[in-house]
């Protein structure tokens, strides 16, 4: 698991700053929490006060994360934002026997940082219930349905953080700009990129190419792979340049209620108008 850990800090002074960095390398001093949960652990300080988010996996994770913050800065006021996939399964299936529909089913609940995976046996719209129920249990990141009658997007669950530098096989089109959220799952199915690209002019050297800005609509199923750095697309620029340009009127923003994964801003993320304006649907 990649060892680094975000953080997020308003209106930063010296002291916030200092006290951020204590905690961060306090939680990365802790052997186990550096070996399972840093990735997702990110630390906020504003005022002298340090907020903890993300998941870790279990209840005495969470015990371990607070315990390093306080060696780290004795005294500080603590907001423990964290979620224990442990405590979120447990949630989960308590949701699922209070419901009428699929409190009858034998579903299993695995939560993996904050990524719900359930299995079992359910119809299609059994299923679907299931899933609804997951979703809106807080602190979850992203369901996955591996249900008979599941109809859940497919491939690995993507969540890139907001700035990411995406690369396709030839070159970088962009950073992540926002992200397209089906409400249903939870799950990031776009992305918004946008960049400056170089676009192949007649007569021209590849050096003196125009750029050219794009804003355009990328489905997650195109990303080869991750790492802390980047994405990496599975396609060229000029297939980048061929995608959906991003079209606001064909988005809303969540509504106030909703509560995006712990990943993102509510103002990151979009949900899709269907149908589309133009009657085209998203790729």
């Amino acid at each position: 698991m990649d060892q680094t850990m975000d953080t997020a800090i308003t209106e930063p002074t010296p002291t916030d700053t200092g006290t951020t960095e204590a905690v961060r390398a306090a939680l990365l001093d802790d052997e186990v929490l550096q070996r399972i949960d840093a990735a997702t652990l990110r630390v906020e300080v504003s005022g002298g006060a340090v907020t903890l988010h993300g998941h870790v996996v279990s209840a005495a994770h969470r015990e371990r994360a607070e315990a390093a913050m306080r060696r780290a800065v004795p005294g500080a006021p603590l907001h423990d934002e964290l979620v224990a996939d442990d405590e979120l399964a447990v949630a989960i299936a308590q949701a699922l026997a209070r419901d009428g529909q699929t409190a009858p089913l034998v579903l299993r609940v695995q939560a993996d940082e904050g990524v719900v995976h359930l299995s079992g046996q359910a119809s299609t719209a059994a299923a679907a219930v299931a899933e609804e129920i997951a979703a809106g249990v807080p602190g979850v990141r992203a369901v996955v349905g591996h249900l008979p009658g599941d109809v859940g997007p497919d491939g690995p669950t993507r969540l890139p953080a907001i700035g990411t530098p995406v690369e396709a096989t030839d070159g970088e089109v962009g950073r992540v700009e926002a992200v397209v959220v089906d409400p249903r799952f939870r799950r990031v199915t776009h992305l918004v990129v946008a960049g400056r690209v170089p676009v192949q002019s007649p007569g021209r050297e590849p050096e003196e190419y125009p750029p050219a800005t794009l804003r355009k609509l990328v489905p997650v199923a195109l990303v080869d792979r991750e790492t802390p750095a980047a994405l990496f697309l599975r396609i060229s620029v000029e297939e980048v340049l061929r995608l959906p340009a991003y079209r606001d009127d064909a988005f809303v923003a969540p509504p106030p209620a909703w509560r995006p994964p712990a990943d993102y801003a509510p103002a990151d993320v979009r949900f899709a108008v269907a149908p589309r304006n133009d009657g085209q649907r998203l790729a």
